[in-house]
């Protein structure tokens, strides 16, 4: 697993966007520093250079299981597809 110091302070849209019924946890602010903070590496496999990165959760927003860690910048993670 990729070790990785995350900057702060998070980026700016997260908290506009979980103001939002709807709102998008990967805005174009938070791919770019997720691709820095992690080296541009998934952070399971370590691929470098991923072709088709996600923006992951550590604890899962979905079916209301942490519905509060969605937009938490440090529940955010750099990931390749090939899971």
């Amino acid at each position: 697993m990729v070790k990785v110091e995350r900057s702060f302070p998070a980026p700016e849209s997260l908290a506009k966007e979980a103001k939002k019924a709807a709102g998008n946890y990967d805005s174009q602010d938070v791919i770019e520093r997720l691709k820095k903070d992690f080296h541009n590496k998934c952070y399971i496999c370590e691929i470098k250079e991923l072709q088709d990165p996600n923006v992951e959760h550590l604890l899962p927003h979905k079916n209301g299981k942490y519905p509060e860690r969605k937009f938490d910048w440090e529940n955010l993670f750099w990931a390749c597809g090939q899971r």
